[in-house]
């Protein structure tokens, strides 16, 4: 069951260009803060809100993930983990001004396994475990 714990990728010390780090089978789903299209209509709406920004859903549904944007007419497929993985690395460029919010488990929050061990760790391990 999922306890709302969010944990923003923009505040950890990890490379935002990397979403392969995250383990997707210990993730409910996911959270993206997105900046509005340039759209004159949608530009003089939000003059009256307090933000230019709009928030939509990322999860999976049997083995495939979906994009829930409210602003769509029916989820649309983004596709396997691999496909996520490409839609995220794409979303996170310094250019598009993305926040992802990462939905897991307190337990999953508290032990960290949302995450991967990196690589360059285990690369280590194996470079010692040759050398011996």
């Amino acid at each position: 069951m999922c306890h709302g714990f969010f944990q923003s990728l923009t505040n950890l010390s990890i490379s935002l260009r990397d979403p392969s780090i995250l383990n997707l089978e210990a993730i409910f789903g996911f959270i993206l803060n997105i900046p509005n299209e340039n759209d004159l209509w949608k530009s003089i709406a939000t003059l009256f809100t307090a933000s230019k920004r709009h928030w939509i859903t990322l999860k999976a549904v049997n083995s495939l993930f979906y994009n829930l944007d409210s602003k769509l007419k029916e989820p649309a497929l983004i596709g396997t983990a691999h496909h996520l993985v490409t839609y995220l690395r794409r979303s996170l460029t310094a250019e598009n001004n993305v926040e992802v919010f990462v939905i897991v488990s307190k337990d999953v929050a508290q032990d960290g396994s949302w995450m991967r061990q990196q690589q360059s760790s285990t690369s280590e391990t194996e470079n010692q475990n040759t050398s011996s």
